[in-house]
């Protein structure tokens, strides 16, 4: 459930049903992203990797409010494309190519680290 705030005051639930600020993030799946990241002690990891406060982080991870927009942000700029395909509702057509760009780009820096270390293995061998 995402709760928005007026305020201090929170809305109640039937406002928070009419508001479609509410459904922007979809939070079970925005916490599930976050928990496969980090399957333990997720909300420090994440608040580490991030700089996100770890409460803050905690009532995403309960599902008591949806990020705000600059939190959102940090989350994409820190963990791309992935957290927007998990996080958002809706399937955005340009997400899947970035996504798998961003996986293309991950193995190839995995690739070269791994052809530099056996190049340095063959050459001390």
């Amino acid at each position: 459930m995402s709760v928005t705030y007026r305020g201090d005051m929170m809305a109640d639930t039937h406002t928070r049903a009419r508001n479609p600020a509410t459904r922007c993030v979809e939070l079970a799946e925005l916490a599930a992203f976050l928990r496969r990241l980090h399957p333990r002690d997720t909300a420090t990891n994440v608040s580490a990797e991030t700089g996100i406060a770890y409460r803050t982080v905690q009532g995403w991870l309960q599902e008591r409010y949806p990020p705000r927009l600059d939190a959102f942000l940090t989350l994409v700029r820190v963990y791309g494309p992935d957290v927007l395909a998990a996080a958002l509702p809706d399937r955005l057509g340009w997400l899947d190519a970035a996504r798998q760009d961003a996986e293309a780009d991950r193995i190839r820096t995995q690739m070269a680290a791994m052809t530099a270390r056996l190049a340095q293995l063959e050459h001390t061998a």
